[in-house]
């Protein structure tokens, strides 16, 4: 109760059946402006912009049908409305509780609304590189050297663009050992392991060129 109650995010209590609040804590008084007597008067429907009804009605359905005692999740990014029309969007996380006579909904709501901007920003900043770096052919990849014995147990993240280059799929990236090295032409094979070998191990920046075969049997020359 003191967790509760002095946490700095807003948190409730509502019923697991009707959405009713049951108790709130401080933060949420605060930030939502509603008096306590106000607040435990609404149901979460209230607190929901119009647009959310439907997503909050099934979703208090699917909890309704679950194994509460073991319930924990993130349902989604959710639009809020303060008790003034302001509307905000937070991450919300739950758990079913055993709230005295009645199963109930534990929920912190974390009012994100100022980083939407920043990361809708940055989501069209990634996008125009992306597009950039497929205009101009470039692909880059980034291999976590924790492992310089076994290539294949390291970490690899790839670009759509090198994956295009290579001829794999982004959602089905190989290991590290068959990107590296399954595509590349056979005559061309040995030297890339030599190079690669070399600066995996001296962790210096390196250069090749080499020959690649795609899965359609064309030929790539990069770099």
């Amino acid at each position: 109760h003191v967790i509760f109650n002095g946490s700095p995010v807003p948190m409730w209590v509502s019923d697991l059946q009707t959405g009713a609040f049951l108790e709130v804590n401080q933060a949420a008084i605060r930030h939502y402006g509603y008096p306590r007597d106000e607040f435990l008067a609404l149901t979460t429907k209230d607190l929901a912009q119009p647009e959310e009804s439907a997503k909050l009605a099934k979703f208090l359905k699917d909890a309704n049908g679950s194994h509460p005692e073991m319930e924990i999740g993130r349902p989604a990014l959710c639009r809020h409305r303060k008790k003034s029309g302001t509307p905000i969007e937070a991450d919300v996380t739950w758990s079913i509780i055993q709230f005295k006579d009645r199963k109930a909904l534990l929920t912190m709501a974390n009012d994100v609304t100022e980083f939407r901007p920043a990361t809708e920003m940055l989501k069209k900043s990634e996008a125009r590189l992306s597009a950039a770096l497929r205009m101009a052919k470039l692909g880059n990849w980034e291999l976590d050297l924790a492992d310089l014995e076994n290539l294949d147990g390291n970490k690899l993240h790839c670009s759509e663009e090198a994956c295009r280059i290579l001829g794999f799929r982004p959602a089905q990236l190989p290991p590290p050992s068959e990107f590296f090295f399954h595509p590349v032409h056979p005559e061309d094979l040995r030297q890339d392991k030599e190079v690669l070998r070399q600066a995996f191990r001296s962790k210096e920046p390196y250069e090749v060129e080499h020959r690649v075969m795609l899965p359609d049997g064309k030929q790539r020359v990069v770099r």
